[in-house]
């Protein structure tokens, strides 16, 4: 299961890259089965869901002028915008930010995390929930106004490289933060 969890979101984005270069219905229905195969095996057990599922994918297929392009240009957009909302959702008030989460395992599950932890994750957690919103609008831009190529290149691949490189930069942040007040990193 692990492999499937791996594998086919990468496989999911070389297809959808190649279908929309190549312009092959064949490729474009690849990439939209591996999609649904690997939406029903995340909702795994959750059989209401993947019935909604199947039945949206149906109304998709049966409704839209072009459903097969709808399917590959909703989850470049759909996929950040949930993440988004599910990072956000633990900022709320009464819930553990998603990064303090993180750093409070890394630490030992201590009874509190120190008030500069506490500020710092949350902060991490706001600059998520604002990463993946730029890379949804990104995406949505792309795919109202860029050429199909463009707009795949940077749905399917460069946003996804672009989160390694937000990873990055927010580790490159807390060090310059920890140089200036001497502390340790968190």
């Amino acid at each position: 299961m692990r492999a499937l969890a791996v594998l086919a979101p990468v496989l999911y984005f070389l297809l959808a890259h190649a279908a929309t270069l190549t312009g092959l219905a064949s490729l474009r229905a690849a990439a939209v089965a591996v999609l649904v195969v690997l939406l029903l095996a995340m909702l795994r057990g959750r059989w209401p869901l993947q019935i909604a599922l199947l039945a949206a994918l149906a109304g998709c297929l049966w409704l839209a002028p072009q459903p097969m392009q709808l399917l590959m240009y909703a989850p470049p957009v759909l996929v950040p915008l949930v993440m988004s909302a599910l990072v956000a959702r633990s900022l709320l008030p009464g819930r553990q930010p998603l990064i303090e989460r993180f750093v409070w395992h890394m630490h030992g599950r201590p009874d509190r995390l120190s008030n500069e932890h506490i500020r710092y994750t949350r902060a991490v957690t706001v600059y998520w929930c604002g990463v993946f919103i730029a890379m949804a609008t990104v995406n949505l831009a792309l795919a109202l106004f860029a050429p199909p190529a463009l707009w795949s290149w940077i749905a399917n691949i460069a946003t996804y490289c672009h989160r390694h490189a937000a990873a990055g930069h927010a580790r490159r942040i807390r060090l310059a933060q920890a140089r200036v007040s001497g502390a340790a990193v968190p």
